[in-house]
């Protein structure tokens, strides 16, 4: 108790005593003692550079050992230094998801058409699996991993998804709403390629009149049908007709920091409803042309039936008469030689360098309509994705696309460009297309 009391007396004494040396000139004395060059040779001054570089070593370290953990830890920041401003991580939900107003993802259709994947080993050949999980739901297909393993493939009954009442209401009136707009050639969603000749290939070529697509296929479109054709009973069709979202990680160079995200959401999240879809096979496709026409067939009225046409892909030549605005004499679908504009700014969504994909303000694809239109009011008719075409005039035969997409160069992003992908019928990442129909009225 005696120590205590004295230890106490020895605080209050020095917390009443006055400061031998004031703060200005403790701070004076510390900045003469640090900015001294200490003497070559002598003791005193190697300790004291010693410890200062140590200090200075701990401190650096520290620095950057806490910096890289953040980094690393933190996936939307590395997204957001590569991504263009749209498409900016969700900072909720998945760093590789767009920017998207809550209100949009109200009573929109989800489909999981390509679930996500759990990894299983079968426990008789000891073979990898992915099994694909869909919501509420176990298991359904079970598909090899990506590894060069073999043996053989397990299969399951598939497990569609189950739709809510809220979702089967949603898809009703998306589906109407794409009928109408059909129904009327609507300005917003349709451009009239009206009857012309022009030069192609060396001949002169006449077209009747069409309308087109302005933009490509959306998911949420594509992903309608789909609902569709599962309200209708039509489980077959919708199994041949459902994009390969396994397509993303066979990209050479897309990490999977990249390829599982859009694996996962590209096609099923609300986010991505106005991007364009790909992944889908020509037959799925056309299988989506057929169902637009048959719908419409039943949605307009019996004695107006014969204005319609069937809905289509299109044949290359009317797929270049509009991409040139109906025959100008340019390689692009707007006015002059060049990928940018007078300030700079990139006009396509195309791959402007070797091995890079964001430079022009896309990593991948880019919303339907964005840039900026051409004459007749189409959208990307140069990039985001090589469309869907028909190389041989009214035949089914001649698979090509045209227009090039995010993962081609400059030249094959040209109206009349190399196509890299003739002859190709199967799903691939960098392939969508939009819709024409011949007009029969004024």
């Amino acid at each position: 108790m005696d120590k205590e009391k004295q230890l106490d007396d020895l605080f209050r004494a020095a917390r009443s005593q006055a400061p031998v040396q004031s703060f200005d000139e403790t701070k004076s004395r510390f900045e003469r003692e640090v900015n001294v060059t200490p003497p070559s040779g002598g003791k005193q001054g190697k300790s004291i550079f010693s410890l200062k570089t140590l200090i200075i070593m701990i401190t650096t370290l520290s620095t950057i050992l806490i910096t890289l953990f953040v980094w690393k830890g933190n996936p939307q920041t590395n997204k957001a230094a590569i991504l263009p401003e749209e498409q900016k991580a969700d900072s909720i939900t998945n760093p590789h998801l767009p920017d998207m107003p809550m209100d949009d993802q109200q009573d929109i259709p989800r489909i999981i058409a390509l679930p996500s994947y759990k990894k299983q080993v079968s426990a008789e050949t000891q073979q990898v699996y992915y099994i694909p999980v869909i919501e509420d739901d176990t298991s359904s297909q079970m598909i090899p991993s990506k590894s060069n393993t073999t043996g053989p493939v397990v299969k399951d009954e598939y497990i569609f998804p189950k739709l809510t009442e809220k979702e089967i209401t949603a898809n009703h009136k998306k589906k109407k709403q794409m009928l109408k707009a059909l129904e009327r050639s609507d300005k917003k969603i349709y451009s009239l390629v009206p009857t012309g000749s022009f030069e192609y290939e060396g001949k002169t070529v006449s077209l009747q009149s069409f309308i087109i697509q302005r933009t490509e296929v959306t998911n949420l479109e594509y992903r309608t049908f789909l609902f569709d054709l599962l309200i209708q009973g039509r489980k077959e069709d919708f199994l041949k007709a459902k994009p390969d979202q396994s397509q993303w990680s066979r990209i050479n160079g897309l990490t999977a920091f990249a390829a599982d995200p859009l694996e996962e959401n590209y096609f099923s999240h609300p986010a991505y409803n106005e991007y364009p879809v790909v992944n889908v096979t020509r037959e799925g496709a056309e299988m989506y042309c057929k169902w637009l026409s048959q719908e419409l067939a039943k949605f307009v009225d019996q004695d107006k039936i014969e204005q319609y046409n069937d809905v289509r892909l299109p044949g290359r030549v009317e797929w270049v008469y509009a991409a040139s605005g109906t025959g100008s004499d340019y390689p692009y679908p707007w006015k002059g030689q060049f990928l940018r504009n007078s300030e700079g700014c990139f006009l396509a969504n195309y791959k402007p360098f070797e091995n890079s994909y964001f430079d022009d303000g896309g990593f991948f694809t880019v919303k339907v309509d964005s840039y900026n239109p051409n004459s007749v009011g189409l959208y990307n008719m140069s990039g985001n994705v090589a469309e869907m075409v028909y190389n041989a005039p009214n035949s089914r035969k001649d698979p090509g696309t045209a227009g090039g997409g995010w993962m081609n160069n400059a030249e094959e992003i040209k109206i009349l460009g190399p196509d890299p992908y003739s002859g190709k019928s199967d799903a691939h990442p960098n392939i969508g297309f939009r819709v024409v129909m011949t007009v029969n009225h004024n």
